[in-house]
């Protein structure tokens, strides 16, 4: 998705990815929350060998933003 979006709005000074999903609460409650809200500058686009690039790796190198930690590999 960051590669496409990458290439095909090149002059885009950020990408902002932003996920939802179903979440329960301690309490049983569950609504769609957002799991995933992170944003790349173009200059760290630019950086990124998308060929190569690490997936385990893609929110870390993330400019900004928040991932849920059942997102994050550990």
């Amino acid at each position: 998705m960051l590669k496409w979006a990458h290439e095909a709005y090149p002059q885009a000074s950020k990408v902002v990815v932003q996920g939802r999903f179903p979440m329960q609460d301690d309490y049983g409650n569950e609504s769609n929350s957002i799991i995933l809200n992170v944003n790349y500058s173009a200059a760290t686009l630019d950086k990124i060998n998308f060929d190569n690039v690490s997936y385990g790796k893609i929110w870390d190198i993330r400019d900004g933003g928040m991932v849920h930690p059942e997102l994050q590999q550990g």
